[in-house]
């Protein structure tokens, strides 16, 4: 009977130990499962690897085509063009090409050759025409004013569904000589050709779209504030620079900046920032300002979301209204000079600034000048803002005057105030 019972309780234990390790295997069964075929999976990851891989091979083989051109034709003493590229591409690849767009024999990739003759290689789908080889855009695509007196256009904004587009030089046989304020904004412009006509570009003109080249003609003599923010123009042509009267770039003022670094160096030309120059622009996390910049403009680098760090340079003397407002995740700022001017006087001194912060002679109707500092930064909890050493009082202690009189207390010089919401201890960001 004893040993029945034992025999009994073995078994027991057999058909326990086998469930168990049933479970177990289920468990892991499911956890590899899971591993082979979740959105982070090992066949997910494979594929993806094998979709660069395919993308590289071909990318690869594109711009050896293109170095063989490019030697053949210097041997030659010829310059070489795009077509060039494009044609000795297909040639070698025997793919098909529709303007810049070459798609691969088997149909997989797209291999686009830019205006500025770099390559990239992208799906099947994924690539576009640039603009210069469309055909310009028709009438019916845009809204537009004309001005009878002078025969011109100015087209006020594109209508059209493309993300191509051809500006026209003529609309009802009138020249086009201007883009309107937010003309093509938000657009979701993948390329655009502005013809050689256009004088004047509006401001926001061009923002918030997916331009990753421009081509600005020598014609245009003036570009407002903020034309090509939030694009994702290469950092070759990123900096929008302002114009002279005959075309040329100025490069001591950025007026826009139309890339997607998170970096950001000022160039070495600049002397002033204009204003919104870098507004709301959502890739920039950090900014170094150069001795050379002497002005920073009314919102400049407001509304930039990401932005934490920034360096500002010894010999800003001139700092605009909002200049770093609303961004809210700024977290480290160091002045590397004295405290910028804030001082205004009336109308008429050659001390006066325009909105942009820049010298300009701009009165209100009152006669006095339109001041435009104050409200630096948003309040933001962990904000520190480094400054010289002996230089501290000076920063606790500055005003925003008038002709004299305080025109915004030291609280509202440097910080957004609403109301009764902020108090002197606000001013212990500062720190030497």
């Amino acid at each position: 009977m004893l040993k029945k019972l034992v025999k009994t309780k073995e078994t027991g234990i057999t058909l326990i130990a086998l469930t168990i390790t049933i479970i177990v295997l289920l468990i892991l069964a499911g956890i590899a499962i899971a591993t082979l075929t979740g959105n982070n999976d090992i066949i997910t990851q494979a594929n993806k690897a094998a979709k660069n891989t395919g993308i590289e091979q071909v990318r690869e083989q594109a711009l050896l085509v293109k170095q063989d051109v490019l030697s053949e034709n210097i041997l030659e003493g010829k310059e070489t063009t795009r077509e060039d590229i494009i044609n000795a591409i297909v040639k070698q690849t025997g793919g098909a090409s529709e303007g810049n767009l070459i798609t691969t024999p088997d149909g997989k990739y797209e291999i686009m050759v830019k205006q500025d003759n770099k390559i990239e290689v992208v799906e099947k789908g994924q690539g576009y025409i640039d603009a210069e080889y469309k055909e310009p855009s028709p009438a019916s695509d845009f809204k537009y004013t004309i001005d009878q007196e002078n025969n011109t256009v100015t087209i006020t904004k594109y209508i059209g569904t493309d993300t191509v587009v051809n500006i026209p030089e003529t609309i009802e046989e009138k020249t086009v000589v201007e883009l309107g304020r937010g003309s093509f904004a938000s657009c979701s412009l993948q390329s655009v050709k502005i013809p050689n006509t256009i004088q004047t570009i509006g401001d926001m003109a061009f923002v918030n779209n997916q331009l990753t080249y421009i081509n600005i003609p020598q014609s245009l003599t003036n570009i407002d504030a903020r034309a090509f923010n939030a694009n994702k123009i290469n950092e070759e042509q990123a900096y929008i620079y302002k114009r002279t009267a005959t075309g040329e770039e100025d490069k001591t003022t950025i007026i826009s900046y139309g890339g997607n670094q998170t970096d950001i160096i000022i160039p070495e030309t600049i002397t002033t920032i204009a204003e919104y120059a870098f507004n709301s622009v959502l890739s920039i996390e950090s900014v170094v300002i150069g001795d050379n910049v002497k002005t920073i403009g009314l919102s400049a680098f407001a509304s930039c979301p990401n932005l934490k760090k920034i360096e500002i340079g010894k010999n800003v003397t001139k700092l605009g209204l909002g200049a770093f407002m609303f961004c809210n995740n700024l977290t480290d700022v160091e002045f590397k000079g004295d405290v910028p001017n804030f001082n205004y006087v009336a109308s008429g001194s050659t001390t006066d600034e325009g909105d942009d912060g820049s010298e300009g002679d701009d009165e209100s109707a009152s006669g006095t000048v339109n001041v435009s500092s104050g409200w630096t930064f948003s309040y933001n909890e962990n904000l520190r803002i480094k400054v010289p050493k002996g230089k501290l009082q000076d920063y606790k202690t500055a005003t925003v005057t008038l002709n004299g009189e305080v025109h915004f207390n030291t609280l509202e010089t440097w910080f957004v105030v609403w109301g009764d919401e902020a108090d002197e201890s606000w001013l212990d960001v500062f720190y030497e």
